[in-house]
């Protein structure tokens, strides 16, 4: 009979590493992304449905969104409102132009 010998071949394949970490990194971002998306978007229905902003759950939603919604605050170029007959230049939270539909 003839001898048979098994023979493996093995590939590796450079920056498989870097790929398999580049491809975690961006599922971690698309969840953070994920999470403020939905936040956001209960922070809309909350203040739709006019939730009690004294609630705990409800304060701690509004405070972390807060942070997101206030770059948008400023794009309408209005000076703040007068409180009292007192003028500010400055905005308060209150003023934010999406707070329409945002609210504060």
């Amino acid at each position: 009979m003839t001898d048979y010998q098994e023979v493996r071949t093995t590939q590796h394949d450079q920056g498989r590493e870097q790929r398999i970490a580049t491809f975690k990194a961006t599922q971690m971002i698309w969840l953070l992304l994920g999470f403020l998306e939905a936040a956001i978007a209960l922070r809309f229905i909350f203040k739709l449905v006019g939730v009690n902003a004294a609630n705990p759950f409800a304060a701690l939603l509004y405070n972390v969104t807060n942070f997101f919604r206030s770059s948008f605050c400023k794009l309408d170029g209005r000076p703040g409102r007068r409180r009292n007959g007192v003028g500010n230049n400055f905005y308060h939270r209150d003023d934010c132009v999406p707070a329409d539909c945002l609210g504060t």
